[in-house]
């Protein structure tokens, strides 16, 4: 019996009561002109009814719209390149308060979440890069079965043992029950 079959029509009352659009939602990235015109949307309604504003949009839903524009396209934070300082200031704030970016985002004035989170992990990909490069020794590692090379002639008697050992097992198992 299928899921479909076992619950009654009833079960899908509360799922199905959203409003539902024909509108050409996109996934993906925002092209330049859908930055330009959430901007200039931004700047006619507010950045508070992000259903509407998208509604306008036509191509994105709300909550992209509001993502884009708070992490990205808000005038308040900086898209200059991250300062030396900053980078120092970002690792001590990670080891006092490990990754609570909304808490070390408030430290910097001009920096969303979203930066501040995304400049941690550009910063430990360099970390973990550059160690694999200096590093003198070359690390063991296991092998993986393609680096692992066989003899044909085991891998034959091997699968013989296996077959002779399920085969006696399916003729004398049935005669001894």
């Amino acid at each position: 019996m299928s899921v479909r079959e076992a619950g009654d029509a009833d079960d899908t009352k509360g799922r199905c009561d959203v409003k539902r659009t024909t509108r050409n939602i996109r996934s993906g990235k925002f092209t330049e002109l859908e930055d330009m015109m959430l901007l200039e949307l931004v700047k006619l309604n507010g950045a508070r009814i992000w259903s509407r504003i998208a509604e306008k949009l036509g191509t994105k839903t709300g909550r992209q719209c509001r993502d884009r524009y708070n992490n990205y396209l808000n005038p308040c934070f900086s898209q200059n390149e991250w300062s030396n300082d900053e980078d120092s200031r970002l690792e001590s704030l990670y080891e006092v308060h490990g990754p609570r970016w909304s808490m070390i985002s408030r430290q910097f004035e001009d920096r969303s979440v979203s930066s501040v989170r995304n400049r941690w992990c550009l910063l430990e990909r360099h970390k973990s890069s550059t160690k694999t490069k200096d590093c003198p020794v070359v690390c063991d590692r296991p092998k993986k079965s393609k680096d692992i090379q066989y003899d044909a002639d085991e891998v034959i008697s091997c699968m013989q043992d296996v077959f002779d050992e399920v085969f006696e097992d399916m003729i004398f198992g049935k005669m001894t029950s």
